[in-house]
């Protein structure tokens, strides 16, 4: 049986391969109501979530990458598994 990876489904629902933080925060953590709330809580997760800007300007969109998103998920299916 072939299973579609976390990354694939990722790709097939999004456009770019990335999304911007807000995003990520309205589609996997909508209880979190700001996105330097979200950060803080990234900061202290067990498991790490790289957040990038599209280029250096500080007024830049935060983004996630896809793959980074797709392995962030991954983990933490594995760690509630575990658990």
């Amino acid at each position: 049986m072939n299973q579609i990876t976390t990354y694939a489904q990722l790709v097939r629902r999004h456009s770019a391969n990335y999304i911007t933080l807000e995003q990520f925060r309205l589609e996997h953590m909508p209880h979190i109501s700001n996105e330097q709330h979200l950060l803080r809580v990234l900061a202290q997760h067990p498991v790490p979530l790289r957040v990038a800007r599209l280029h250096k300007s500080q007024r830049a969109a935060r983004i996630v990458f896809l793959t980074d998103l797709a392995a962030w998920l991954d983990q933490n299916e594995a760690a509630s598994a575990a658990a």
